[in-house]
């Protein structure tokens, strides 16, 4: 990963670990099992750079990135709560709201680009998803 997305990715998921009422710390890529192996209780965050960056006329290039939040939780509305949550942050956030720590990246929006949606249901639990995106002006 280039040093833009992970510093994104990493002011992400503090931002979202500081402002929203989530019951696990954010994993990164996937939510890791219990000792005994069995599927854990956990928040999982996953980028993908999508479509190319465009130059802008003043010469910064601007780039769009996707993530998905994965939540599983023994317990229904914890899951879709911790998403919901999530989901009114992001789509609350606007210009410079997520601020680069090396100076890689100017943040100029975030939005939710799907709800949160069942994903699976076993023994130990559901699973929810939800998809972002956030365009941010690169400085690299």
């Amino acid at each position: 990963m280039l040093t833009t997305e992970l510093d994104f990715q990493d002011r992400m998921i503090d931002a979202l670990e500081a402002n929203c009422d989530l019951f696990a710390q954010i994993s990164v890529p996937i939510i890791p099992a219990n000792s005994d192996g069995t599927p854990a209780n956990g928040i999982a965050f996953m980028l993908t750079p999508i479509g190319q960056a465009t130059c802008n006329y003043d010469g910064q290039w601007d780039k769009q990135y996707a993530f998905q939040i994965t939540v599983r939780h023994t317990d229904q509305l914890t899951a879709v709560n911790t998403l919901q949550a999530i989901s009114r942050y992001v789509d609350g956030l606007d210009n410079d709201s997520i601020q680069s720590q090396n100076g890689s990246f100017y943040f100029i929006n975030g939005q939710v680009t799907s709800l949160p949606n069942f994903l699976m249901k076993d023994d130990h639990g559901v699973v929810y998803v939800a998809s972002y995106s956030a365009e941010l002006l690169l400085n690299e």
